[in-house]
């Protein structure tokens, strides 16, 4: 019998193998079967992210490196400041999401 997914046979043999002689480290929540969501990169940084809400504050944290641009006349917003707004808008927005929830 073949698998076509060898990584997700070898994560579950190997949580059976921590579940059965080490118990203790799954249930303390150290070992656990989530695997990365998403793959970045940028540029030469390379990350695994697990969720959107890690994906979306990583995000945050590069768009505030990166120059922007604005409507002629205004006053751009940029680094930490830029980044100190986009954060409050993600927990605005997923204080909404979970109250639509």
């Amino acid at each position: 019998m073949t698998d076509a997914d060898v990584t997700a046979r070898t994560s579950q043999l190997l949580l059976t193998l921590f579940y059965r002689q080490m118990p203790q480290l799954v249930e303390g929540g150290h070992i656990t079967s989530r695997s990365a969501l998403y793959k970045i990169k940028n540029g030469k940084d390379e990350r695994y992210i697990k969720d959107d809400a890690e994906l979306a504050q990583y995000m945050v944290t590069v768009a505030s490196r990166t120059p922007g641009s604005c409507r002629r006349g205004a006053t751009p917003i940029e680094g930490s400041a830029l980044e100190a707004l986009a954060r409050q808008y993600l927990v605005a927005d997923a204080i909404i999401g979970a109250w639509h929830a």
